[in-house]
């Protein structure tokens, strides 16, 4: 039923396609396998580009991020540099641990203590305001030091409370400050440890605020970044920065910003930089030239071979269509002026020369050759068909060639080399006068596979061919050693960051001969692993229908069509180790293969 289907779906194609013009032909040939597939192409390359500069944008945003983090954990550790000298400063402790009977007597030694050098040190610190708060009443607010009751009913000291951690570093809009000074305020808060002072002691180092956000500013590179905690922009570079409103609440939108969550001491500070994306009118004026070139190979070039096939073939064709059949006077007419040295030139030329002999034969005995000159004329027709149907398939070796030799003449010989080795491995794919290829020829595709895998992948990418000068001749199924080198690099490499090696062996041993293929890539799981063996021991065509990535599979059924149980496959595979895929024929097959292949040719 399947078949019978099939074969009328065949009827209608060839039906639809022998009521079509030759022009509309080529043209249908011209759009479907020339125009859809570099438009295809080229969509692939644009998307390429859209892709990196979309991965670019995002490097750039992540290194941002980074840079920030960076400059956040530096004060971080400045102001627990400043927290861990006061801690150890004797001094101080003894100061703020003392019970002053009077506030003459606190002040006296307050002076002392500001006088002293560390505290001159202190106040030094660009950016930060150093202050201490005590438990012992009998201290005086004001100026470096000042007390515990002053700020334990404020919400972020009972939360510094609750949280159990030693230090913290958080933000806070205080209402309770004066008009002239900062509301936002970016502080460290942390308990010292006096060993000489009974009283409870804390240590607070403001930063200030606004060149706090002019460094962040100038650290952003130009990008549009925002510094949230809580989901409240504590810092921005869009202009959110004002010292006395609120901090404003930041609407997260994942797709447009890169965010990086980062936790210090407790708290969780959110990094969001801004991705631009570039217009598709920005796009096209910064790749003007490729835009440019693209439009040239994909429509004006092919359609101006288009135009000088349809002028060579077409008009000729039609000019040979409009003499068929046509009389004067009863006789034949002639094509006049034939053009060009081609087939066509050649089917006009024995045309005329048809037509003489036919206008001669109806002049001596038009009745009795009546018939003759029919089946004649009928046979020239069939020769016209037959040339219609003569489509030179070797169309992209020659635009290959092309794009290589412009390459040369521009100076990239590196564009060059690639698609000369592109070159070089797609004729080998399209050539299948025989399936069999000897050990020689078939690496040298893989190593024009494998120098075209260097250009993607750079130093990455290390790879040693080894050869016995006995094995070269033999022969194998074409691509066999191709394909698994293929799929070492594109799976065993695809999202590995060290550098992965590939080697190729053939040799002999004993009576066996050996083709091994083996890379330092991802590796393959321990349940895909078994998938693959038990499909190898009994893979069919059904099996290649079913399978998304049938290049394995596709040479290990063509080995096992050509050697029978001449050969045997073994993988052997360890995930983040890598994978060794070998292949051992029998040497004895060789002479069969060597005669088979010379009655073959």
């Amino acid at each position: 039923m399947k078949e019978k289907k099939t074969f009328r779906l065949h009827n209608i194609i060839d039906k639809g396609l022998n009521s079509l013009q030759l022009r509309e032909k080529i043209i249908g040939l011209f759009l479907f396998c020339v125009i859809l597939p570099l438009i295809t192409i080229d969509g692939i390359i644009i998307y390429n580009i859209l892709s990196e500069e979309k991965a670019e944008s995002l490097r750039e945003a992540e290194k941002v991020a980074d840079t920030i983090i960076n400059y956040g954990e530096d004060i971080i550790t400045t102001c627990h540099n400043i927290a861990t000298s006061v801690d150890q400063n004797y001094k101080v402790g003894e100061i703020l641990g003392q019970t002053y009977e009077t506030t003459f007597d606190y002040y006296d030694n307050y002076h002392k203590m500001s006088e002293n050098y560390f505290f001159q040190t202190l106040t030094r610190f660009n950016n930060m305001k150093v202050k201490l708060y005590t438990s012992n009443e009998t201290v005086v607010s004001g100026g470096y030091v000042g007390r515990t009751k002053d700020i334990e009913n404020t919400q972020w000291f009972k939360d510094y409370i609750e949280s159990g951690e030693k230090y913290i570093f958080r933000c806070d809009y205080d209402t309770s400050t004066g008009v002239t000074e900062s509301k936002r305020r970016i502080f460290y808060f942390g308990k010292l440890s006096f060993k000489n002072c009974p009283y409870d002691t804390f240590i607070r180092i403001d930063l200030n605020y606004s060149s706090a956000s002019s460094e962040i500013t100038r650290l952003c590179n130009l990008e549009s970044v925002c510094i949230c905690a809580d989901d409240e922009i504590i810092f921005s570079s869009e202009g959110f920065n004002n010292l006395n409103s609120p901090y404003p609440i930041f609407e997260k939108d994942e797709k447009n910003y890169y965010i990086k969550n980062v936790t210090n001491l407790g708290n969780i500070t959110q990094i969001a930089v801004k991705i631009e994306d570039a217009t598709s009118l920005q796009y096209l004026f910064d790749n003007k030239i490729l835009i440019i070139v693209l439009i040239v190979i994909s429509l004006l070039l092919p359609a101006f071979v288009l135009y000088k096939i349809n002028n060579s073939i077409v008009y000729r064709i039609k000019k040979l269509d409009q003499v068929f059949g046509k009389r004067e006077n009863d006789e034949l007419v002639r094509v006049e002026n034939p053009e060009g040295s081609d087939e066509l030139y050649n089917l006009m030329l024995n045309y005329n020369k048809m037509v003489d002999q036919v206008n001669n034969l109806i002049r001596i005995v038009y009745k009795e050759r009546l018939k003759e000159q029919e089946m004649s004329i009928a046979r020239q027709k069939a020769e016209l068909l037959a040339l219609h149907s003569q489509i030179n398939p070797h169309f992209m070796f020659n635009a290959l060639e092309s794009i290589r030799m412009h390459s040369l003449i521009k100076g990239e010989t590196e564009t060059a080399e690639m698609v000369e080795k592109l070159a070089l491995m797609e004729r080998q794919y399209v050539n299948w006068d025989s399936d069999m290829i000897s050990v020689e020829q078939e690496v040298i595709s893989v190593e024009a596979y494998l120098l075209l895998q260097k250009y993607r992948f750079g130093d990455k990418l290390k790879y040693e061919i080894s050869i016995d000068e006995s094995c070269k001749e033999r022969l194998i199924p074409k691509l066999t050693v191709v394909t698994f080198v293929e799929n070492a690099c594109v799976h065993g490499m695809e999202n590995k960051t060290s550098e992965c090696f590939v080697y190729v062996r053939v040799y002999k041993r004993n009576d066996d001969f050996i083709i091994e293929v083996e890379d330092t890539g991802n590796g393959i799981d321990d349940e895909k692993l078994i998938e693959i063996r038990e499909k190898a021991k009994s893979i069919n065509i059904e099996d290649l229908k079913s399978e998304k990535h049938i290049g394995i599979y596709n040479a290990l059924l063509r080995l096992k069509m050509t050697m029978g149980d001449e050969y045997r496959f073994d993988i052997e595979s360890e995930e983040g180790i890598g994978t060794l895929i070998q292949i051992v024929f029998s040497t004895k097959k060789k002479e069969e293969d060597n005669i088979d292949e010379s009655i073959i040719s």
